[in-house]
């Protein structure tokens, strides 16, 4: 994370706890997760077994039509 992107999460930080109710707040660190990213797991999990939803892509509903229509094309292929 750049120093600005870091100084304007501080400041985010620091005005949202204004609106809470909280005294003061402090910015001890700021530090980029890779965990974060969108993951694409599999749909198929065995011969004639898929399982598709928002854990298979990412938690969205985005995430969830993606992983159904993986799914679908995979009972498509596996049936052809």
């Amino acid at each position: 994370m750049t120093e600005r992107a870091a100084d304007a999460a501080a400041e985010v930080l620091i005005a949202g706890a204004g609106l809470s109710g909280l005294c003061c707040a402090l910015h001890l660190q700021a530090q980029e997760v890779d965990w974060l990213d969108p993951i694409e797991r599999p749909v198929r999990l065995a011969e004639g077994l898929f399982v598709c939803g928002d854990h298979r892509d990412n938690a969205s509903i985005q995430g969830a039509m993606v992983s159904g229509r993986r799914a679908a094309e995979a009972v498509l292929a596996d049936t052809r």
